[in-house]
């Protein structure tokens, strides 16, 4: 409301009669912005009160234009957005905008928000002119918006018919000029259980370029635990116990989409969870995202889970020169880095294995100085006995009671003793009896990648690379950084009933399938399917702080939300990177051939999987490139299972098998959004992909051919091969337009109406034909228009 009104039971005036004036004015105050928004110009007449251009920020690099002919970029945003004891949000937006033109612009800002809003101020130029503006509803906003669309015959405002709408009155810039408006809305949060969840509404558009800062500040009203954005990269920065600033990496200042926040409040156990849903379409169920965080302030007490650390260093002669001397100072930090109390060992190798001492010993200054000691004598030369070397550190006796962990570090392949793969992963399987954790560091591309990968996976470690332009020195204790703290181990999952009883399993597929061990400062995100519609318990336990503890948080499937297409999107990225893992560990044996069965069902369901949520790899990049012919799904299932054999299964060693394994261990983990499909190709290059286009869970593909994009629905075989479905043609602009808006926004998928090209959907059992106006002009100096596949050289060059 603009006004606000003091009513008592003398004012005269009824609740019916306020509620009738209320209505009254908002509709007057709407029907004068849409006569702002749509009244047409006539040649050679200016009026301010029908500004040219509109300017939505988080829609377009370029001001609409009534004229078909856009004079303002938008420069860039700022977005600066405080919380307040986790209740309310104040969201201020700085939108710098530059008049192209050679002539003086009227503009008028649209600026898609969330529900339960109020506007506080608008700000424009330098002088910071105060701007008047009015917040419409979502009925309302709809309304403006599908008629804006009509006049400017653009349908990019399609995809906010479904968010309310701040409208700002008529501003001018003057001519060649630059602007910024800064525009400022309170909201308020919604907190559930003790989650709190916040949202800015952006264009999914993949093609959108304006570059965003966006800052978050967090003043919690308690101890805050977990903070993620399943959207975009951040940096946090806590300051406090209740308090965070938190903002975008730059590597997604550019990035579609709309800005998630979701940060967890800390409970009095210290493992604190929230639970994330959305509802299947083909089955009884549905995907489930689970949030959990550690306390983030501990002191060191007699409940700490002690560390056993085995550092295994290759002393072989290629590691001679810088990279050895890089190693032992990395040691000689890392044994400095353990506390005293904690245990540690020494293994070099070479052709010979030489031991510090035959079983870990506890770290003081005494047992620490006698390392150094050691550390100062090895040098490289000689050969390469992986195998014999990690036997040896596996079988030691163990610390009775402490996390045992090996640091095992190569730059080359295995060239004595027992050199087959396959015999020196499974070590981690066959002989590993004291369930210790393998951290590979594979130094430059001279190394088998899937075996280090392999050893990790195998022992619930993780597999790192270093390049040959990166520090060893700077990796390894990067590295033992990362396991500082042990907090939580030997973790486990399963589901039980709301009242806590096991019963009938509830989660399948739940990702990662192994869960490794967590550390301080570790956030964990797992990513599953359910099925039925009972709420349920999602147990998880393990040896929490030195004691066998079960946690337990809520799934209730009445909390569904159509929005969060994210999950089933984070959780099909996952999945392809378990199928494509056993595929590259199926090609440890030099015996498989590209005819094998298991070969073959697992490409299948890897493109399957990739097709219907748009998810690319090195291995499917022709869906993106167009080079194969998108609606013939024999070939597309033939060039993903060759491109999985040729690469994945053959590729073992060299540059071109560490890129796979780089991108493997993003995708295996993966809980933000990879909306531009970027990955490393076998040059070490970046590939980026504006050809595949996420609407929240649906995805598109543009064809190269006919200049439209298409459902991935439609390009794989229909369930039943014979039935018959009806085309059906929605032209822009019209009554059926409007209606397939509605049902799309139902589904949160309104945002396929956005795109400027025409497209082809699966829509209510039936084929949809929408066809666009013509392509409006787009500047010049705008983002470029097309959708392409795009490389930018890399380390590899």
């Amino acid at each position: 409301m603009l006004f606000k009104l003091n009513v008592d039971r003398n004012s005269g005036l009824r609740e019916r009669e306020v509620i009738m004036l209320r209505h009254f004015t908002i509709q007057r105050r709407l029907g004068v912005l849409l006569v702002l928004l749509l009244t047409a110009v006539s040649p050679g007449q200016t009026d301010i009160l029908a500004p040219n251009n509109v300017i939505v920020p988080q829609c377009r690099s370029y001001g609409f234009s009534r004229s078909n002919n856009p004079a303002i970029r938008i420069v860039g945003v700022k977005a600066h957005i405080e919380i307040s004891h986790d209740t309310t949000a104040e969201t201020t937006l700085i939108v710098d905008l530059q008049n192209m033109s050679s002539t003086e612009q009227f503009a008028q800002l649209l600026v898609p928000a969330p529900d339960d809003i109020t506007l506080r101020d608008i700000y424009v130029g330098q002088g910071a002119a105060p701007v008047a503006g009015l917040v419409l509803t979502r009925a309302e906003a709809t309304t403006a918006l599908g008629q804006i669309v009509v006049n400017v015959n653009d349908p990019a405002l399609m995809e906010f018919i479904d968010t309310s709408l701040i409208v700002s009155d008529s501003f001018h810039i003057a001519a060649g000029a630059a602007s910024t408006v800064s525009l400022t809305y309170k909201q308020v949060l919604h907190i559930n259980g003790n989650r709190v969840d916040y949202l800015l509404p952006r264009t999914e558009w993949i093609l959108y370029a304006v570059r965003w800062e966006i800052t978050v500040r967090i003043n919690a009203a308690q101890t805050l635990s977990a903070i993620y954005s399943p959207s975009h990269k951040l940096d946090i920065y806590r300051d406090g116990r209740d308090s965070a600033t938190v903002t975008t990496m730059n590597e997604s200042s550019t990035m579609a989409g709309p800005f998630r926040l979701y940060y967890l409040l800390e409970d009095a156990q210290g493992f604190t969870s929230s639970a994330l849903t959305y509802p299947a379409s083909n089955y009884d169920g549905g995907y489930f995202l689970f949030l959990a965080g550690l306390p983030t302030e501990l002191v060191r007490d007699d409940n700490d889970i002690k560390r056993e650390l085995t550092l295994v260093l290759d002393r072989s002669g290629s590691m001679k020169g810088i990279k050895i001397e890089q190693v032992k100072q990395a040691a000689r930090q890392v044994i400095g880095g353990l506390a005293d109390g904690e245990a540690f060992n020494l293994i070099t190798y070479n052709a010979n294995i030489d031991t510090f001492n035959n079983k870990p010993l506890i770290k003081n200054h005494s047992t620490a100085q006698a390392a150094f000691n050691y550390l100062d004598s090895i040098d490289a030369t000689g050969l390469t006995n992986l195998h014999e070397a990690l036997r040896t550190a596996l079988l030691q006796e163990p610390t009775e009671g402490f996390l045992p962990v090996i640091l095992f570090l190569t730059d080359g392949l295995p060239t004595t003793g027992e050199r087959r793969e396959i015999y020196i992963r499974d070590l981690v399987l066959s002989s590993n009896p004291h369930n210790r954790r393998v951290f590979t560091l594979g130094v430059g591309y001279d190394l088998n990648a899937p075996l280090l990968d392999g050893l990790a996976e195998y022992s619930l470690g993780r597999s790192i690379f270093v390049t040959p332009e990166d520090d060893v020195e700077v990796a390894i204790t990067e590295v033992f950084s990362t396991i500082s703290q042990p907090l939580f181990t030997d973790v486990g999952i399963r589901s039980v009933s709301a009242e806590g009883v096991p019963g009938t399993r509830r989660t399948y597929n739940v990702l990662p399938f192994s869960i490794a061990d967590l550390f301080g400062a570790d956030q964990l995100v797992l990513i599953g399917q359910y099925v039925g519609q009972e709420p349920f318990l999602f147990e998880i336990s393990g040896n929490y702080r030195n004691q066998m503890q079960s946690f337990f948080c809520p799934i209730d499937q009445r909390q569904e939300s159509l929005k969060q297409g994210f999950v089933p999107r984070l959780w099909s990225s996952r999945f392809v990177a378990q199928v494509i893992n056993e595929i590259r560990q199926m090609g440890a044996d030099p015996e498989l051939t590209k005819y094998n069965e298991r070969l073959w069902d697992l490409s299948v369901a890897m493109v399957e999987r990739s097709i219907t949520f748009g998810i690319l790899t090195e291995y499917t990049a022709f869906l993106g490139d167009g080079s194969v012919e998108l609606l013939d799904y024999g070939d597309v299932l033939y060039f993903g299972w060759t491109d999985l054999f040729n690469r994945a299964v053959r590729a073992r060693e060299g540059i071109s098998a560490v890129n796979q394994s780089l991108n493997l261990g993003i995708l295996k983990s993966q809980s933000v959004l990879n909306r531009d499909s970027l990955y490393l190709d076998r040059n070490m290059d970046e590939v980026r992909t504006t050809t595949i286009q996420h609407i929240n869970d649906a995805a598109l593909y543009y064809h190269y051919g006919e200049g439209v994009w298409i459902d991935s629905q439609l390009l794989l075989p229909p369930d039943d091969p014979s039935a018959q479905f009806e085309t059906v043609i929605v032209e822009f602009g019209t009554p059926e337009f409007t209606k397939l808006a509605s049902r799309l926004a139902a589904q949160g998928r309104q945002g396929c109406l956005g795109i400027p090209q025409s497209l082809t959907l699966w829509e209510s059992g039936n084929i949809v034909e929408v066809r666009m106006p013509l392509p409006v002009t787009i500047p010049e100096w705008a983002e470029n228009p097309w959708p392409s596949q795009t490389m930018t050289p890399g380390r590899g060059r």
